[in-house]
């Protein structure tokens, strides 16, 4: 419907609106608020053309969200209609808490407005919720605590969204972060090497009987064509990667899923091409890998790319995430050699 009224004049966009139900316009507001949050997350996490491969933090990434226009659009405006306001006393609080704790710098909130500010350490609040502690926690106001749960929710819908549309981009290090950033908020934790981090993580998988996994990866590049030993400029290649479950056992129980899909893990496999230096590095692919049996040893996926026109050798690199479990982090690279194509054309 949006991109219908992008090819409309002004006029036939105004007669497509008055037509429209409240129930339509209604969704067509929340779409077109979307685009706008999703807009405003692209144009901050571009890369930049002096550094595209930089690592993106997830200080950058969380203060995306936090001057995404939509938060004011869903809660700074609303709140101010109601005559709600923010308790300073209450935010300064979060904030020293959150400084000495090591999540924040002082210096990191200065170029935000004051509700910017609150978003942040909002959003901060929920990721180091169990860090601070319920001593602090419990005495925080109803109101802080619904907005910080709101705006989570928010996030989250975001965190999602972008995990389709950075790679699309081809962007490797914004897709990254958002995954690392993922598994953060999904579990309120702040860390993902931090050891109390992963023994509340580790709790929590024991909660569903599910061991933290215990990972290795391995990856290889080859022809789609099984009976070709040689990687053809401008033909198929298959990349192959498995998943190493050290921690699997053969005659585990198999406890029962949390999810209707028997979905027992869960990882995003990223593919991401080298460039030399100077060059931006691309995303080639991305692709999700599940594992269905506490038993098995491995998780296997494949990858199929066309071959670069130009013989030579060529390098790789795959990362393998978890948005749901923090602590999960592995590349392997891999090197493949293409060769000219010596057959000759058929005349």
């Amino acid at each position: 419907m949006l991109q219908a009224m992008q090819n409309m004049t002004p006029e036939q966009a105004k007669e497509m609106m008055e037509q429209m139900s409240p129930e339509e316009k209604q969704k067509m507001a929340a779409m077109q608020a979307s685009m706008h949050a999703l807009g405003h997350m692209v144009t901050k996490l571009k890369p930049s053309d002096d550094d595209p491969d930089a690592v993106v933090s997830t200080l950058q990434l969380m203060t995306a969200f936090a001057t995404n226009p939509i938060f004011e659009q869903m809660v700074g405006k609303p709140m101010e209609e109601k005559g709600v306001e923010w308790k300073k006393e209450c935010m300064d609080k979060i904030q020293s808490k959150l400084i000495d704790e090591g999540a924040l710098t002082s210096e990191a909130l200065e170029p935000l407005t004051p509700n910017e500010r609150n978003y942040l350490l909002l959003l901060y609040l929920h990721m180091y919720y169990t860090k601070l502690g319920e001593e602090f926690t419990k005495e925080l106001p109803d109101a802080v605590e619904q907005l910080r749960a709101y705006l989570n929710q928010q996030t989250t819908q975001l965190l999602i969204k972008l995990q389709m549309l950075l790679p699309q981009q081809r962007w490797v290090q914004p897709t990254l972060t958002n995954a690392r950033v993922s598994a953060l908020m999904a579990n309120q934790l702040w860390s993902h090497d931090d050891s109390a981090a992963i023994d509340k993580m580790t709790t929590v998988l024991a909660e569903d009987e599910l061991p933290f996994p215990k990972l290795a990866v391995e990856a290889m590049a080859a022809p789609r064509d099984p009976n070709s030993s040689e990687l053809i400029a401008g033909q198929p290649v298959v990349i192959t990667i498995r998943i190493r479950r050290d921690h699997a056992s053969t005659d585990a129980a198999q406890p029962k899923p949390n999810n209707e899909q028997g979905i027992y893990e869960a990882y995003w496999l990223f593919l991401e091409g080298l460039k030399p230096e100077g060059t931006a590095n691309s995303l080639i692919q991305a692709k999700p890998a599940v594992c269905k049996d506490v038993n098995s040893k491995y998780v296997e996926e494949s990858m199929m790319f066309t071959a670069p026109p130009t013989p030579g050798t060529y390098h790789l690199r795959v990362h393998v995430l978890s948005t749901s479990v923090i602590g999960i982090e592995l590349t392997k690279d891999v090197d493949f050699t293409v060769v000219e194509d010596d057959v000759p054309d058929l005349e």
